[in-house]
């Protein structure tokens, strides 16, 4: 930008330059502006913005800027910016609202790496982490982020918000256990999964899978005449995709 300015003497009283009025020598002033970095985000995992992750995932959340020029001509380097986690906060009503005094990681979210303030550089650019929700409830986190020039002028974009939802893992339990049956007797084995219905898939396998019918419902019968000990592992699927494993050991007596 450049802005000329000439002094004169309103001579006529006008307040403008006109005709007759004695003017000076003008001065120019040139400023450079410098455009500000514009914060964008992209999902590894999970695979969309206000996506959800399962217990024990690992969040890879790329960030980057968008293209504009430096001063005086061209592209910015990784040296010429960063990025900025300028909040963390949670929410208590599922998503609705992400209040001030939620601050950090909440109770029950274990392995949050971050805090208000830290930098990642631009040769990072990404958040990633492995989130452990010990509740039985969803957990809302945000993070809010925001580019900014290492160099000055200091300019900075106004921050993004960046949502995950971290999902609790439902609880396989089977029962009986322990599980002991005679040769050739039907043994009724039962799971009792806990956690977020709906559960969608119920899946027996191990040794011991090759001796139940059906495989694939939440209740199953054992039946082998060969005494010994069989592996038997049940796998829970809910609806958000979250999974959880039980095994026992059934152990067949020869009659």
């Amino acid at each position: 930008v450049e802005i000329r300015i000439t002094p004169y003497t309103d001579t006529d009283g006008s307040d403008d330059l006109n005709t007759g009025d004695c003017t000076g020598t003008p001065i120019e002033l040139r400023f450079e502006i410098q455009p500000v970095p514009q914060t964008t985000s992209s999902f590894v995992n999970p695979s969309a913005q206000d996506g959800e992750i399962c217990s024990g995932e690992t969040i890879d959340i790329d960030l980057g800027i968008n293209a504009f020029q430096m001063i005086g001509g061209g592209a910015p380097t990784l040296a010429d910016y960063e990025f900025e986690i300028v909040q963390i906060r949670y929410s208590t009503d599922n998503g609705v609202t992400y209040p001030v005094g939620n601050s950090g990681y909440p109770v029950g979210l274990s392995g949050g790496t971050y805090s208000a303030g830290d930098i990642i550089s631009s040769a990072i650019a990404q958040i990633s982490e492995t989130l452990v929700n010990t509740t039985i409830t969803p957990i809302y986190l945000r993070f809010q982020v925001m580019a900014q020039l290492t160099n000055s002028p200091f300019c900075a974009d106004s921050p993004i918000n960046i949502r995950v939802v971290i999902n609790p893992n439902p609880i396989a339990l089977i029962l009986p256990d322990p599980a002991e049956v005679c040769a050739g007797i039907n043994l009724n084995i039962s799971a009792n999964p806990s956690g977020i219905p709906p559960f969608v898939t119920h899946t027996w396998s191990g040794p011991a899978s090759l001796y139940v019918t059906p495989t694939n419902t939440i209740n199953t019968v054992f039946n082998h005449n060969v005494p010994g000990d069989y592996l038997l592992i049940y796998t829970v699927t809910d609806g958000n995709g979250c999974t959880d494993s039980d095994e026992i050991t059934v152990t067949v007596h020869a009659n």
